[in-house]
């Protein structure tokens, strides 16, 4: 099999925060990734608007919801990563067997 070589190791967590982004340029390792304490807003508020809640008593207005996957006309709508936001482990589970459902 055909390898490829290793250009430099990144860092990419789930939260990113200043101080791992400070700790890791003190390696020389950079950081990406969405930052856990953004100026703007709370990952956490951002992840909630990009993914609907695997339950529909706790779903709240997404992006999935305001743009439709479909072609509209020649221009395709805005595509994101597919996810969901689960609250115990009963929905994470659920989640993980819709989002195999829905991919490929």
């Amino acid at each position: 099999p055909v390898h490829m070589a290793l250009g430099r190791l990144l860092f990419y967590p789930m939260y990113l925060t200043s101080a791992m982004v400070v700790a890791c340029e003190s390696y020389g390792m950079p950081a990406i990734g969405d930052a856990a304490d953004h100026r703007i807003c709370q990952l956490g508020s951002a992840k909630a608007w990009l993914h609907p809640h695997i339950n529909p008593q706790k779903r709240g207005p997404s992006l999935r919801d305001a743009l439709p996957a479909a072609k509209v006309g020649l221009t395709a709508t805005a595509r994101g990563p597919w996810g969901y936001i689960a609250s115990s482990t009963e929905e994470l589970q659920e989640a993980m067997r819709k989002l195999r459902g829905e991919l490929p």
